[in-house]
């Protein structure tokens, strides 16, 4: 039978790996902005451009997913894209 000390050992790497994974992967992950700093500048300005139609497309996307979720038919009828 194992001691105490070996149940507390384990608990204690089982408590610092399902803390500390999420956490570091949280800290080295970048942010957007962090990202679009790093597009050269070309880029970043048709990014800019491109950012009105992205968004309304993305928009008319979750429009057609919510309509599509009240809807009684199967998914594979649904088709959002159409």
């Amino acid at each position: 039978m194992p001691s105490a000390r070996t149940y507390v050992k384990a608990i204690s790497a089982g408590a610092a790996l399902c803390v500390g994974g999420p956490a570091l992967v949280w800290y080295v992950t970048p942010t957007e902005e962090e990202i679009f700093k790093k597009y050269n500048p070309e880029l970043q300005k048709r990014a800019l451009a491109q950012r009105k139609q992205r968004e309304e497309e993305f928009e008319s996307f979750v429009g057609h997913l919510k309509d599509a979720s009240k809807s009684d038919k199967p998914s594979e009828f649904c088709n959002p894209m159409q």
